[in-house]
């Protein structure tokens, strides 16, 4: 099978790289050398991914379209994972080189450095969805049509005006808990439906995708930790919360 992806994507690409003037291979020419590297093709047959390296430039994610012959290119893109059913294509979108070479040279720290975005394409829209301030992202391993999204901790939820009103008086009260934890967006690239599930401190999909669980960790003012576990549905859209005890909780 692999054999066959990657004789196929040299098709692909074999065109576009015959019209360049042919040259001398030296340091120069070394440098633009192109690179197809981690090629992957859906079990249908009819999405392929690939991506396109030269020395020391931002790796090019290619999304071949075998129904309509279309490719989708993104600068700075890896490590795709291709939907079961073919609905959309999720990556990771780096930081430009050359803008971590600059952070580098001016010794500044990596938790300084700007965090990396998910970059979803929906096929059948043929439409790019961000997310950014990734930390890491899971999805089913089987019917994969949710998406969960781990955020840094400079990412924010947007709150309502309730939201923020009851916020505001639980503060007043010095009820208002903290936590280590970060927020989860659940995400449907088909429904485009998103929540933000904040305090989360560890989660995981199942393998089949339809439930998603996570624990939460919360800590009052002058109490221990108090650890919650839900289950979320994707099927039935319900959210369950399974147990809570005091202390934290380990994966």
């Amino acid at each position: 099978m692999k054999i066959y992806i990657l004789l196929l994507i040299t098709s692909i690409t074999s065109f576009s790289f015959a019209q360049e003037s042919k040259k001398t291979i030296d340091k120069e020419a070394y440098a633009k050398w192109k690179s197809i590297v981690k090629p992957q093709i859906s079990k249908p047959g009819r999405i392929i991914t690939f991506e396109t390296i030269q020395q020391e430039n931002n790796p090019t994610l290619t999304i071949y379209n075998t129904n309509n012959d279309s490719r989708t290119n993104y600068k700075c893109a890896s490590n795709a994972k291709i939907n079961s059913a073919e609905k959309w294509v999720s990556f990771t979108i780096k930081n430009n080189i050359d803008s971590i070479r600059a952070l580098k040279l001016a010794n500044t720290p990596k938790k300084k450095w700007p965090a990396d975005s998910l970059g979803i394409y929906v096929i059948e829209k043929d439409t790019l969805v961000k997310f950014n301030l990734l930390k890491n992202y899971k999805t089913g391993s089987e019917t994969n049509n949710w998406i969960a999204i781990l955020r840094t901790d400079k990412y924010q939820k947007t709150l309502s005006k309730k939201e923020k009103k009851k916020r505001k008086k639980l503060k007043k009260k010095n009820k208002l808990p903290t936590s280590k934890g970060s927020i989860l967006t659940l995400y449907n690239p088909l429904t485009d439906y998103k929540q933000d599930i904040e305090y989360v401190k560890n989660y995981t999909v199942s393998h089949d995708g339809n439930t998603i669980f996570w624990n939460t960790v919360l800590t009052y003012s002058d109490s221990i930790d108090s650890t919650h576990i839900y289950r979320f549905n994707t099927q039935e859209m319900k959210t369950v919360m399974l147990q809570t005890h005091l202390g934290t909780t380990t994966n």
